[in-house]
């Protein structure tokens, strides 16, 4: 499978960061930080996320992140808790 120019499952392992802010504007930070450190991918969760129980605030975070991950993977999780 490839994605943004990387062929999954061969070649080096890709490095991803995972984003486990609760605020908005900390989470495009800690994007913006993943991506100026050359991630080649970056994994969102969103269970972590202050407003993840309101979907126009995911929804907006999910476009900002989407224009600071262009060239980076991102994937989003939601992990429930036990």
């Amino acid at each position: 499978m490839k994605i943004k120019g990387y062929t999954l499952g061969t070649g080096t392992p890709l490095i991803c960061i995972p984003v486990t802010e609760v605020e908005q504007n900390k989470i495009y930070q800690a994007a913006e930080n993943a991506t100026a450190q050359k991630a080649d991918a970056l994994e969102w969760r969103m269970d972590w996320f202050a407003g993840a129980d309101d979907w126009k605030q995911v929804e907006e975070t999910l476009n900002g992140l989407s224009e600071i991950c262009r060239n980076v993977i991102l994937l989003c999780t939601f992990r429930s808790k036990p």
